[in-house]
């Protein structure tokens, strides 16, 4: 796929949609009380190894299971990752994706994933941004029993918005 496809298709999958989907420790989506203090606590102490392992997991399904592309957000990149700037990361060694994964969701809190994959025809995208924060777009009912499947193997929930 080619960049600007990439980007484009990015864009127009992160429409407000039925089928759009965050993963989050929490079943449902009325969330309790303390949510706030809750998700700072999160995000200040999951950083870490076990969300970021949590994550690659369910990234390793994706790129095993789908046609999948990976680009990081070109305005972000552009300042902290200039090579990885416009570049597929699913080119890379599956080893070399995943340390460099594993980096930006525990380290570089600022700056988005967009993982597109392609179920038959459809595309999907999960998108990891903030570290913590991550969307699933437009997800077929194939790709959602699947995700959803490895995320509560995980002690995580597929939640709609």
């Amino acid at each position: 796929m080619k960049v600007k496809q990439a980007y484009k298709l990015v864009d127009q999958l992160r429409n407000p949609g039925p089928r759009n989907y965050y993963i989050d420790c929490f079943p449902k989506m009325e969330p309790p009380d303390n949510y706030d203090e809750i998700f700072e606590c999160l995000r200040s102490h999951t950083i870490g190894e076990a969300y970021a392992d949590k994550m690659l997991l369910l990234l390793l399904m994706l790129v095993s299971q789908y046609e999948t592309h990976i680009f990081l957000d070109h305005d972000l990149a552009k300042e902290t990752y200039p090579d990885l700037l416009d570049r597929d990361l699913t080119e890379l060694p599956v080893a070399d994706l995943l340390e460099i994964s594993k980096k930006l969701i525990v380290t570089d809190h600022y700056l988005g994933v967009n993982v597109l994959f392609k179920d038959k025809k459809h595309y999907s995208l999960l998108r990891i941004e903030s570290g913590i924060d991550a969307d699933l777009y437009k997800l077929s009912k194939k790709s959602k029993k699947l995700v959803n499947k490895l995320l509560k193997r995980n002690g995580l929930f597929l939640v709609k918005y």
